[in-house]
Order: C-alpha cells, then structure tokens, then sequence
C-alpha cells in the first residue's frame, strides 16, 4: 500500500481516529499528496520545499 491509492489515505483517517474533515494532510507533491487526500475528504497543504 503506497500513496497515492485511496487504501493508503484511508489508513491515514483510521489512524488519525478523527473524521477525514478534520485531517489536514500536508505534502509535497500535488499529484500524490494533495489532490488525493482531497479526494479521500481530507484537508491538504502544499508544502513547496527549497525556497
């Protein structure tokens, strides 16, 4: 189980033992962190390194 498969953040919540609203799920890539924690009802933050 790897990101980003709905299996993986659906873990994320059931370790979190809180909804998925209240989840803010931080990354570093769009494609693999944020977009699809969004789409398992979580909050998501880009975290944009090198800066």
């Amino acid at each position: 189980m790897e990101k980003p498969f709905p299996l993986f953040f659906e873990k994320v919540i059931e370790a979190a033992e809180v909804s998925a609203e209240r989840v803010l799920y931080v990354g570093d890539r769009l494609d693999d962190d944020v977009l699809p924690a969004q789409r398992a009802g979580m909050r998501a933050a880009l975290l944009i390194r090198g800066r």
